[in-house]
């Protein structure tokens, strides 16, 4: 659990016009004083404003009727509780976080989270205010695409919020979970030959980088991961020493490679050591000036964070991820995108859901006359993983009127599934599973979910196969269908073959 300690007026003074010298916005001054002085979030935002206590409750009262006005007495308690002081009135922590220019999300820690549950939590207002905190991150809408909203950074900095949240013990407690480790392990292997990374070399790292990408998605991470972390320390360790033209190359083999070892650990349920892989690339992609492949890896921890049910956290990096992919090539905004809309599907926001939906199809349309092919990261993106996103977007949304919507898309994204993506197919097969579950054709069901099992078996993935144990226990209801008994009896074999 974190620490909080108390510091003196004169030492946050100081601090905070540090900060300001230095062009940091609000939100990065309040980030630095909770990680650096001990300040709780409510606090370090009403100090990064530069505010008294008596100075906040004016400010939060312009948000507030009359009547529901409150004193600065308030805003002292509010920032002492859970520990001290007076449980924040939903409305007033949404008034609060309008005066600050935030979203209440970012006014709660792990301790408010502890005592509010999500349920609380969801009850309270998430807009983003406009206040200082909103100019202080550069909130223009200049450039913005579609699928993206107005009010993002320029400077797109969510390294340190990031490295706030690997701070959260609890943060990625997610079910299945095989790894809690928080740094990834050094791998020996052989260092890369010294001279330097010149065109021609620098090629065929990239190209070793896709090989084991290739064989990630024929046989399944456990089959690579190895060799592939090998790869990627000796990049890394050779990015750290080199400088100049040969650091910028460099640097963007590290988020190429860096990014594949973030997918192998979500592949094998390793979210925090994934969360590490995804910081390191983001900040190896800013380095080599690379927008497609930071708003890429963004986005990837963006859904890292949605699976874990951290769903908060992952709208706020989805929405920098799409600011951040504005200049990028149409398939990374469709990406981008489309990862939003099921974050806003987890949220239940229908509305935002369909327009963001829309939009990764218009983005996605639109690649085939951009002149240049995608960048590697999202080679893969296709109109069949489109349609996959798609179709767990809308069965998200938890609503009957939507699943005959998803069942179509998942059916026409197995129909043209790529034999390349072979551990993919087990997601989709279990996708169509519970779509067909959802509209009670249970013998379809468990025909798709066995298939889905052999991939998932084969390829050894713990995600593809938690993923079946899910659609399996959708299928609780009807264990006196005979289909169902005799699905039990295969997974519990634990036989698996991959189609011919």
């Amino acid at each position: 659990m974190t620490t909080y300690k108390p510091q003196s007026m004169a030492v946050l003074r100081e601090a905070r016009q540090q900060m300001l010298d230095l062009t940091m916005s609000v939100e990065q001054i309040a980030g630095m004083l909770v990680l650096h002085h001990g300040l709780r979030p409510r606090a370090a935002f009403r100090h990064a404003l530069g505010w008294t206590q008596e100075e906040a409750a004016e400010q939060i009262n312009r948000h507030l009727p009359e009547h529901q006005a409150l004193w600065s007495t308030h805003v002292s308690r509010y920032e002492s509780w859970p520990t001290g002081g007076r449980k924040p009135a939903g409305r007033h922590l949404g008034a609060m976080a309008r005066a600050y220019g935030t979203c209440v999300a970012d006014l709660l820690d792990d301790l408010d989270r502890a005592e509010l549950g999500e349920e609380q939590i969801g009850e309270v207002p998430r807009e983003v205010g406009e206040g200082a905190a909103m100019r202080g991150r550069g909130a223009d809408a200049g450039g913005v695409g579609a699928g993206e909203r107005a009010g993002g950074s320029r400077t797109l900095d969510v390294l340190e919020d990031w490295d706030m949240l690997m701070r959260r013990r609890t943060l990625l407690a997610a079910g299945g979970t095989a790894s809690a480790a928080l740094l990834v392990p050094t791998l020996s292997g052989a260092a890369l030959p010294e001279g330097p990374a010149n065109a021609p070399v620098l090629e065929a790292w990239a190209s070793l980088t896709d090989t084991y990408r290739r064989l990630d998605n024929l046989a399944g991470s456990a089959s690579v991961v190895e060799q592939a972390g090998v790869h990627h320390r000796q990049l890394v360790d050779r990015w750290q020493v080199s400088s100049g033209a040969d650091r910028v190359g460099l640097a963007g083999l590290v988020a190429d490679s860096g990014a594949l070892m973030g997918w192998l650990s979500v592949d094998r349920e390793r979210y925090r050591q994934a969360g590490v892989y995804y910081r390191q690339v983001a900040e190896a992609a800013r380095e080599a000036g690379d927008e497609g492949m930071y708003a890429y890896v963004v986005s990837r921890w963006s859904r890292v964070l949605a699976e874990c049910g951290h769903h908060q956290d992952a709208l706020r990096f989805a929405d920098a991820a799409c600011a951040a992919a504005v200049r990028a090539h149409p398939v990374v905004r469709s990406w981008t995108a489309v990862t939003r809309a099921y974050v806003h599907a987890c949220l239940r926001d229908e509305r935002a859901c369909r327009q963001d939906l829309r939009s990764a199809r218009a983005l996605l349309d639109s690649a085939a006359g951009h002149g240049e092919p995608p960048p590697a990261c999202v080679r893969f993106f296709d109109a069949a993983h489109l349609g996959k996103w798609v179709g767990y977007a809308l069965m998200e949304l938890g609503s009957v009127r939507w699943t005959p919507a998803a069942r179509r898309a998942l059916d026409t994204a197995a129909a043209s599934w790529s034999r390349e993506m072979v551990r993919g197919a087990s997601e989709v097969s279990a996708a169509c599973a519970a779509a067909r579950i959802a509209q009670g054709e249970i013998e379809e069901a468990v025909v798709l979910t066995r298939q889905a099992f052999d991939v998932a078996a084969r390829a050894g993935s713990p995600r593809s196969l938690r993923r079946v144990a899910e659609v399996r226990s959708q299928l609780a209801p009807y264990t006196d269908v005979r289909a169902v008994r005799e699905l039990d009896d295969y997974l519990l074999s634990g036989v698996g073959s991959l189609p011919g």
